[in-house]
């Protein structure tokens, strides 16, 4: 190639640098964070710039470090002109100044577990790379998925043995549970790390875990899940045990369903809920036991020491109050959701109180 070229593209390709650089520093003023100055960097050169986390480097990244600890690395495409490389070099300085004042707020929010858990989640939401990257930066190995676990403490002091128990997780105490996200652990290896720490006091929570490691995209379904499992459990008769929500089958998921879903089952159960209450009466029990015996009238008077007249009184004083047939087999459906919906027992035997 003639000098002269030569020389055009050196002083085209250092006026490219100068002006990236330019950029950079006015979008950095103006409160551009590291993602949004990758991508007026990329603009500026006409390529797409994009930032990954340090631990996620790949051969031909762009490493941006700090002294002594790498801060990030800038992933451009392939075939990227040398012109345009040194350009990106030469704007390292201010991206590195950008994610130097980032890797300061994530570890100052490591210090409030659950306020950087909320930062985490909400950001994952959008732009799960920077999520990855701040959780690295408070020293949260978020590259990986992580085990989540809800743990139901009735002792303050327990929390202490499991944050000390659980390096590199993050625990947030969150009043008479505490969370924990766990990255690296399988849900097993985490429930016997809190077997463990809480072994000496005296205590045994109920532990609530996901099936499942997460990545931090599905962070906020798998934090939902643990507290939902945590919640369930008590009310399934696995209290003080460590569980999924999967493994509490229908009657777990039925009682952490949404309140909207269980107040609709109490209007539909009220007209027999009241004149039960009104009238000392058994109706509930008697619709649950009938429901249970899948309609069968000889083993639902049996259950509930009935003489059958008494049994079919009872029925079509449901079926009355209720305005439906129980003969229907959408309002078998309706009814039996409603009652596993507000906790009914359905299981426990109980007499007749009287009467009919």
């Amino acid at each position: 190639m003639d000098g002269s070229i030569v020389r055009l593209e050196e002083r085209r390709g250092s006026r490219r640098a100068l002006d990236a650089r330019s950029e950079l520093v006015a979008a950095l003023r103006a409160g551009a964070d590291p993602d949004a100055l990758a991508g007026t960097l990329g603009a500026t050169l006409d390529v797409e710039a994009r930032l990954v986390p340090a631990a996620e480097g790949e051969p031909g990244d762009v490493a941006i470090d700090a002294p002594g600890e790498p801060l990030a690395h800038l992933r451009l495409p392939g075939g990227v002109s040398p012109a345009a490389r040194r350009a990106v070099e030469g704007s390292l300085g201010v991206l590195a100044l950008a994610l130097a004042g980032e890797r300061r707020h994530a570890r100052a929010l490591a210090e409030d577990p659950p306020e950087l858990l909320d930062r985490i989640v909400a950001l994952a939401a959008i732009r799960p790379a920077t999520a990855r990257r701040i959780g690295g930066f408070a020293g949260l190995a978020l590259h990986r998925p992580s085990a989540v676990a809800c743990i139901a403490i009735g002792d303050p002091r327990a929390a202490d043995g499991v944050r000390s128990a659980l390096a590199g997780a993050l625990v947030c105490d969150e009043g008479e549970t505490l969370l924990v996200a766990a990255p690296a652990r399988n849900p097993e290896r985490l429930a016997r790390t809190v077997a463990s720490a809480l072994a000496g006091t005296g205590t045994t929570p109920t532990v609530g875990i996901t099936a499942d490691p997460a990545p931090v995209e599905h962070l906020a379904a798998a934090i939902a899940e643990a507290r939902r499992a945590v919640r369930a459990a008590p009310l399934v008769g696995r209290g003080g045990e460590v569980v999924t929500l999967g493994e509490l089958g229908l009657r777990g998921a039925l009682a952490t369903a949404d309140p909207e879903l269980r107040a609709a089952a109490r209007r539909l159960l009220a007209p027999i809920a009241d004149y039960d209450a009104a009238h000392g009466r058994d109706l509930v029990r008697t619709l649950a036991v009938y429901l249970d015996e899948q309609g069968k009238p000889a083993a639902t008077a049996r259950r509930l020491y009935l003489h059958l007249n008494s049994l079919y009184y009872r029925l079509q004083r449901i079926e009355e109050l209720l305005a439906l047939t129980l003969d229907d087999p959408d309002n078998r459906f309706r009814l039996e959701l409603a009652l596993r919906l507000t906790a009914a027992d359905v299981s426990s035997p109980a007499g007749d109180r009287g009467g009919r």
